[in-house]
């Protein structure tokens, strides 16, 4: 439902007047609790992405930018494929977040620099 509002101010500069709050999706509504051994990494100079003791296979893998834009997915990733390593060519320098969701239907999200 719309809202009108008007708003009347007197001129000039005020620097703490409003602030900008950020509601929305989380990057995860369950973690994986059962395995505490997984592992996450990337090997920058393979451009290589590694999962090691995941309990079950992946339906999903995603990589997210610090911008929120996905820019990596693929489906149905065996846990011996995830293991042996998945190549991720051509991302940006910077920090993304990996997000498996298992077969189980449970999530693992994880920070990764790439280089």
């Amino acid at each position: 439902q719309d809202i009108a509002h008007t708003f009347t101010s007197e001129a000039g500069e005020f620097n703490e007047r409003f602030e900008i709050v950020f509601e929305g999706a989380r990057l995860s509504t369950e973690e994986i609790t059962a395995n505490n051994s997984t592992v996450i990494y990337y090997n920058n100079n393979r451009d290589l992405l590694y999962v090691k003791g995941l309990n079950s296979d992946a339906s999903k893998i995603a990589l997210t930018n610090m911008l929120g834009q996905t820019v990596y997915t693929k489906t149905n990733m065996s846990n011996n494929t995830l293991e042996n390593g998945i190549a991720i060519n051509k991302l940006a320098t910077g920090i993304y977040i990996v997000s498996i969701k298992t077969q189980g239907n449970q999530t693992l999200d994880k920070k990764i620099v790439i280089e």
